[in-house]
């Protein structure tokens, strides 16, 4: 990453960095180190004065691996990978609010019988809804960001499927939120490029899209699937982003 913000590059990363909020700083760190976390917190006052440092510490203290606990390492890619499915979350709330505003047609199951479409589950082989995916997320069955922009893509594109008219109403809603959708992902797809902590966790997913190439280009196989993540990079190069911004917990 060729940039990265002021405020990302020189926040503190744990409590023992924090100047002037000690006293926030150990009654946080002590809810921590004796298992007696608040179901909620809530951080106010005035500018500048560390409330999402203190929250995005907090939250990395709760989501590190083998956690909660005060102190964790830097490197620790399951707290990176929660962030990045916060960021979801808010994606999600966000398309589901833009779909109620444009007539709600994407807010729950479909329902053949009521809607008098016998043939749907004929043509849609896996359907999908805004409900059943926030459903799905706050089960925690959807555990990858990549998973999440499947389902959610997958809902648009099953309305355009079965409605094919490019000029019925339902496409035309599917369409405009699907290209919303995209918008919206893509500050999800810089941090699984750029982040190289969060890259390597998900790698395995990685090299699943990589299947079609690896079958085109038989030669490459052995050298793909034995190749390090750095390795991988340099023979399939990516596209440079721009600095990426991780949601406030």
């Amino acid at each position: 990453m060729s940039y990265q913000v002021i405020a990302r590059k020189y926040r503190p990363q744990r409590f023992s960095d924090v100047v002037g909020q000690d006293h926030v700083s150990q009654t946080l760190a002590n809810a921590i180190s004796t298992d007696r976390i608040a179901h909620a917190y809530l951080f106010c006052g005035p500018r500048g004065t560390g409330k999402t440092t203190l929250a995005r510490i907090f939250a990395k203290c709760l989501n590190c691996t083998d956690g909660p606990k005060v102190d964790f390492p830097d490197d620790d890619p399951k707290a990176q990978l929660s962030r990045i499915m916060d960021k979801c979350n808010q994606i999600l709330r966000f398309i589901r609010e833009k779909d109620v505003e444009r007539g709600a047609y994407f807010s729950e199951p479909v329902d053949p019988v009521a809607l008098g479409i016998p043939t749907y589950h004929q043509v849609i082989s896996e359907p999908m809804d805004l409900r059943t995916l926030h459903r799905k997320m706050e089960a925690g069955e959807v555990t990858s960001p990549e998973e999440f922009g499947r389902l959610a893509r997958l809902v648009f594109e099953n309305a355009m499927t079965f409605n094919v008219d490019p000029t019925h109403s339902v496409h035309q809603a599917a369409r405009n939120l699907l290209i919303l959708f995209n918008q919206k992902y893509r500050d999800v797809e810089r941090l699984l490029t750029t982040d190289p902590l969060t890259s390597q966790l998900r790698l395995v997913v990685r090299l699943r899209r990589l299947q079609p190439l690896v079958t085109l280009l038989p030669p490459l196989r052995t050298e793909i699937q034995s190749c390090s993540r750095q390795q991988l990079l340099v023979t399939i190069p990516q596209k440079r982003t721009s600095s990426s911004h991780f949601a406030v917990v």
